[in-house]
């Protein structure tokens, strides 16, 4: 299948941890992705961005000024700064919008390009502070500077994760500084977590994850000092109740 191909090399298969189980918790349905800062974890639903902790937990729905916009599926998040940063579909076009981290409260959006078809997740370099996007079919990658005075993007330059076939349904994509990584999770039984050199955009690793799709889904992706985290949700009643977990690979699952 495609992510072997791509990679070349022969997969990790790592096995789920025994304490990784299926938990229903407030946040569980439609589960989209998830981030981390100062002691608090952000959790993105649907139509929800969630912040636990440390001291309170918080939730927001899809602010209103978006809303009439045509807003309607919110992706995996980051944090960086003072912002954790949302991509929103539904409006056109496309949009990441900014909260602040501390209370939530939403403070404006930046644009997309109108070719842009998907805005399934985001992730910013804790480096430079650039933003990165891309499609739900990932190739092309772009990274784009902010104008906070203006709250507008600009293109500072695309590579390319893939010269072949699309990168399939990546839900989530983090620039991990630390392990001079890119991960990506893709949503296929032969996907899983995937890794790409930072300085040569090269396939270097594949986390295979045992999981049962379309009932079952990989959704968000975190790294830190701790290692690699992706969060999944399990569908039940026909999407009417859900199940989540998340899955942390150590250095040592990752190769590194």
């Amino acid at each position: 299948m495609w992510p072997n191909k791509l990679l070349g090399l022969l997969p990790l298969l790592v096995s789920l941890h025994a304490s990784a189980a299926w938990e229903k918790l407030p946040y569980s349905r439609q589960l989209q992705g998830l981030c981390a800062a100062d002691g608090a974890r952000f959790i993105v639903q649907k139509k929800k961005l969630w912040k636990i902790g440390p001291t309170e937990t918080i939730q927001v729905s899809i602010p209103a000024a978006l809303k009439s916009l045509g807003a309607n599926h919110l992706g995996d998040c980051d944090v960086h700064g003072q912002y954790v940063f949302v991509p929103v579909e539904g409006t056109s076009p496309l949009r990441i919008a900014l909260f602040d981290k501390d209370d939530l409260s939403y403070i404006n959006s930046l644009l997309l390009p109108a070719t842009q078809k998907h805005a399934g997740w985001v992730t910013v370099d804790p480096q430079d502070g650039t933003v990165w996007s891309g499609e739900f079919n990932l190739q092309t990658v772009t990274k784009y500077e902010i104008d906070y005075e203006n709250f507008v993007l600009k293109a500072k330059e695309s590579f390319n994760l893939t010269e072949s076939a699309p990168i399939p349904r990546a839900q989530s994509v983090e620039v991990d500084r630390l392990r001079h990584r890119i991960w990506v999770v893709s949503d296929v039984k032969d996907g899983g977590l995937l890794g790409f050199d930072l300085g040569t955009y090269a396939p270097v690793s594949q986390n295979k994850i045992a999981y049962q799709p379309p009932k079952e889904e990989l959704e968000g992706l975190d790294a830190d000092e701790h290692g690699v985290t992706i969060s999944m949700w399990r569908t039940k009643l026909w999407g009417l109740m859900g199940r989540s977990k998340e899955v942390q690979f150590s250095d040592q699952e990752l190769g590194l």
